[in-house]
């Protein structure tokens, strides 16, 4: 290891590793291990996993013997990317649209859980995506009261948006999605018919609906909204586009959508 960054979130596995003198590879070599991240008693073995407690930096120390070390480049370690969904006055037994800005991708039990990434005061039980690609079964989606092989959501990134049933809605009453990074600029796929996506952009203050038809050919644009018959509105052209909210977006042919961050 040379120089790495990592999170709070993740752990760092290293070996020490010997080689003759021509440099062929010997095996794993029994070391001293220390680190200056998170200071602690020498541990004796050929490996040693870094659980970092805290964001700073420093290195990995191997001792072979009294005479003999070797250390790792200077590790970084980061407080993980978060996002708060602001649900502020959504009660319980509701449907929200959402989305979340932040590179991350997988299981939707581990972004959307609001104990490990936020206060554990937002409960949902039942997640939903529209597929415009699969033409028999449209809907996936992810119940937490279903056996795991009734589930047929895919992993979940920051280009989708999301129907959360929303249980309870305690504490900070924000839904806090992790672990993830900033985004660099984001490509989403639009599909010909309606496409459910998000807005993953830093900079939400000035991006319309209006900019989003001129960019993409889109022929109507929809958003949530909780009091309407279906929760969902036809959005103007002046409507300012929100991260973590999530948008209905209709185009007449496959394009593509280039959101800066």
């Amino acid at each position: 290891v040379t120089t790495h960054t990592m999170s709070t979130a993740e752990t760092l596995t290293v070996w020490a590793i010997g080689f003759d003198a021509e440099w062929n590879y010997a095996g794993e070599v029994p070391s001293n291990w220390t680190n200056t991240l998170n200071p602690q008693t020498a541990t004796m073995s050929t490996g040693f996993t870094l659980v970092p407690i805290v964001p700073g930096s420093g290195i990995i120390i191997a001792d072979f013997n009294v005479s003999i070390s070797d250390s790792t480049g200077l590790i970084t370690v980061t407080a993980p990317a978060v996002f708060d969904i602001d649900l502020t006055g959504i009660g319980p037994n509701t449907w929200v649209l959402v989305s979340f800005p932040i590179d991350v991708n997988g299981d939707v039990l581990t972004i959307f859980n609001d104990t490990t990434w936020g206060d554990g005061g937002t409960v949902w039980d039942y997640v939903q995506w529209y597929d415009p690609l699969d033409m028999t079964d449209h809907w996936k989606c992810f119940a937490t009261f279903k056996p795991v092989i009734l589930n047929d959501l895919p992993s979940i990134n920051n280009t989708m948006a999301l129907w959360v049933h929303i249980t309870a809605n305690g504490g900070d009453q924000m839904l806090t999605v992790g672990d993830g990074v900033d985004s660099a600029n984001t490509t989403i796929n639009l599909y010909t018919g309606w496409n459910m996506v998000g807005y993953p952009a830093n900079d939400d203050s000035a991006y319309t609906v209006g900019d989003l038809k001129a960019d993409t050919g889109a022929t109507s644009v929809e958003g949530y909204n909780g009091t309407a018959p279906y929760l969902i509105v036809e959005l103007g052209d002046t409507f300012v586009l929100r991260r973590g909210e999530g948008y209905w977006v209709k185009v007449d042919s496959d394009t593509i959508w280039n959101v800066d961050w």
